[in-house]
């Protein structure tokens, strides 16, 4: 899991994400609603050549936007968020992490 700092007085969030395998299969998933590059980076950094990404597993905590959304103007998932900009991009790196340490 990784900790976010939210975008409100809440201070920060703890954020559960899984991973799992079997045989060459793996599965990536998040709690919240994220962009499609999100779950991109993740399969194609993946050990396995068959990666699942799967977003709103176990809970909906709100949208995760990917750091070029911030730049815009007004879109939806910046303005409704939980999260800080670049906590997509940790997510991202941080599943990688998790199915790498799942190799054998």
């Amino acid at each position: 899991s990784i900790i976010s700092r939210a975008n409100n007085t809440e201070g920060t969030r703890k954020l559960e994400l899984n991973a799992i395998r079997i045989g060459d299969v793996a599965w990536a998933t998040t709690p919240f609603e994220t962009f499609d590059v999100t779950g991109t980076f993740v399969k194609e950094n993946s050990p396995y050549e068959m990666t699942f990404f799967m977003s709103m597993c176990n809970g909906a905590n709100s949208y995760v936007a990917a750091e070029y959304a911030f730049d815009k103007v007004g879109t939806y998932e910046v303005l409704n968020r939980l999260f800080e900009k670049g906590t997509a991009e940790g997510v991202a790196d941080q599943l990688v992490e998790m199915l790498k340490s799942m190799e054998g």
